[in-house]
C-alpha cells in the first residue's frame, strides 16, 4: 500500500493523499494505518452510512439487478454482471 501512495504522489504531484475509508476492522486496524500515517491523511466515515461511500451504492444497485432471477451457474451470473456495467 505504501508504495501505491508514494507512487500517486510522485506522478500526481500531491503532497498529501487523503483516504475515505468506512470503519470496517479491517480498514482501522491501528497496525495496518501506523505505517501510512506519515504518507496519508485518513477520514473514517460514520458507522451505518453507506450513502456516504459509492461503492456501497454500486453494490446495492448491483445486488437489486441480479437477484431478480435465477442463475443456473455462476456463468450466467457474471455475464449478468458484465452487462450490467455497460
Amino acid at each position: 500500500m505504501l508504495k501505491i501512495i508514494k507512487v500517486l504522489q510522485k506522478e500526481n504531484n500531491l503532497e498529501n493523499v487523503i483516504i475515505i475509508q468506512d470503519n470496517a476492522k479491517i480498514h482501522v486496524s491501528a497496525l495496518r494505518l501506523s505505517s501510512l500515517n506519515n504518507y496519508i491523511s485518513v477520514i473514517n466515515l460514520p458507522p451505518c452510512s453507506p450513502q456516504l461511500n459509492p461503492i456501497e451504492l454500486f453494490w446495492g444497485k448491483l445486488r437489486i439487478l441480479v437477484e431478480k432471477e435465477n442463475y443456473d451457474s455462476s456463468e450466467d451470473l457474471i455475464i449478468k454482471i458484465a452487462n450490467s456495467l455497460k
